[in-house]
């Protein structure tokens, strides 16, 4: 079996996970589980999807690129889903990251360079992500999903296959292995806590 078939069954594998993730997430919304921060879940949606663009017309289509398209359609998704129900955060401060998130977009849309432009998208999602971390600190229940373990196993194995490869490709599934691994430790943070002081 060659290493391209490998990469394509990991490839299927994890868009397999993401789209389960992505329904648990949306079913979460959905039973009032989780409350998510509405302005996040979009900009993600629009800096993930820029920022795949950018990578195939740079270097071309790699099979690593799959869960990043099936995570963008997930957040689309849940954006739309707490909308509709109307089960969403979004505090006034949001408005302002949300900018600076944009602004960031801004600077990678006009860079011609891939690493620039992916580097500059990671920095936006960072900023974008802001109100959903501070969220989970505040309140480690409104973020409290399974999801976030199955997203971290499927950035887990998007790396697998990312390695191989240019590192361009592996910036930001790296960012979101990290970022996923972050958000389960703040969702579980004051939990420990309350055990350790009963």
């Amino acid at each position: 079996m060659s290493f391209d078939t490998i990469e394509a069954i990991i490839g299927v594998i994890t868009i397999c996970l993401m789209v389960v993730t992505q329904v648990m997430y949306v079913t979460d919304v959905i039973e009032y589980r989780v409350k998510p921060s509405v302005l996040s879940w979009f900009g993600w949606a629009l800096l993930m999807g820029v920022g795949m663009l950018s990578q195939i017309f740079e270097s071309g289509w790699e099979y690593s690129q799959l869960p990043i398209i099936a995570a963008t359609i997930g957040c689309v998704s849940i954006g739309v889903t707490a909308l509709v129900l109307k089960n969403y955060s979004l505090n006034k401060a949001d408005w302002y990251i949300l900018a600076a998130g944009l602004f960031c977009l801004v600077l990678y849309v006009i860079s011609n360079n891939a690493w620039l432009t992916t580097i500059y998208s990671i920095i936006a999602d960072f900023i974008i992500a802001i109100p959903t971390l501070i969220k989970v600190y505040n309140d480690p229940q409104s973020e409290k999903s399974n999801a976030w373990y199955i997203s971290f196993v499927s950035w887990t194995m998007t790396l697998v296959i990312c390695f191989n490869h240019n590192l361009l490709y592996a910036l930001f599934p790296i960012y979101l292995f990290v970022f996923s691994g972050g958000i389960i430790v703040l969702m579980n943070r004051k939990q420990q806590v309350l055990k350790a002081q009963v």
